[in-house]
């Protein structure tokens, strides 16, 4: 089945539906490396769900948090921290309404997630204590027996990359947490290691490592 001819309408949801799918085609751009024209295709994509929502109900929370990923990520690979700050607040603000607060550590650790993009977009603008006020209260769940002991590669490779961070965001910690960061991202199955998305923090880990 064609994307393009899921959920059309002809009226105003076109665009939201054309937009929600911009969000996965930046995320192809930002796996690709073309992280301007990652940006620039999610920031227009929010902009089309601006124009449609005008008169109409608003779409889901999801459909903008994608977008607003889209938009931290590829501002932080860009350098432009101060941009890759904002989204991602926007995106942990979206992610709250969607999931209503819920208690899963599922669900928590996407709202960590978010949590950690903005402390690192901190550290970067030099802003260490503000970082530091965000991710103290994350290191209580990501040393919680079944966090830790979890099976979900995907979660083990959330929690190397909060490690990263926090190190970062404390350095008199940094050698230790960037070790156990790196650690717990080798102990990870082959498989895993090769997905892009995943083999990007390993190498962002590896960067802090070989920083003097």
């Amino acid at each position: 089945r064609k994307i393009g001819a899921m959920g059309k309408t002809g009226s105003n949801t076109d665009f939201w539906v054309d937009a929600f799918f911009v969000g996965w085609e930046s995320r192809v751009m930002l796996i690709a490396g073309k992280y301007a024209e990652a940006r620039a295709a999610a920031q227009q994509g929010l902009a089309r769900m601006e124009v449609a929502e005008k008169g109409n109900p608003a779409p889901p929370p999801r459909w903008r948090l994608l977008l607003w990923d889209a938009v931290n990520e590829a501002a932080y690979a860009l350098g432009d921290y101060a941009a890759a700050e904002a989204a991602a607040r926007r995106t942990l603000q979206l992610r709250l309404q969607e999931q209503a607060a819920t208690a899963s550590n599922l669900d928590q650790a996407f709202r960590n997630q978010d949590q950690t993009a903005i402390a690192l977009a901190l550290v970067q603008q030099g802003k260490l204590a503000q970082a530091r006020e965000i991710l103290q209260p994350l290191m209580a769940f990501y040393r919680k027996r079944d966090v830790v002991e979890s099976e979900d590669n995907e979660q083990q490779v959330r929690r190397a990359h909060f490690l990263m961070v926090y190190g970062l965001a404390f350095p008199a910690e940094r050698k230790l947490r960037l070790a156990e960061a790196a650690a717990l991202f080798d102990s990870r199955p082959a498989s895993i290691k090769r997905w892009k998305e995943f083999a990007q923090v390993r190498q962002e880990i590896a960067r802090e490592i070989a920083k003097p």
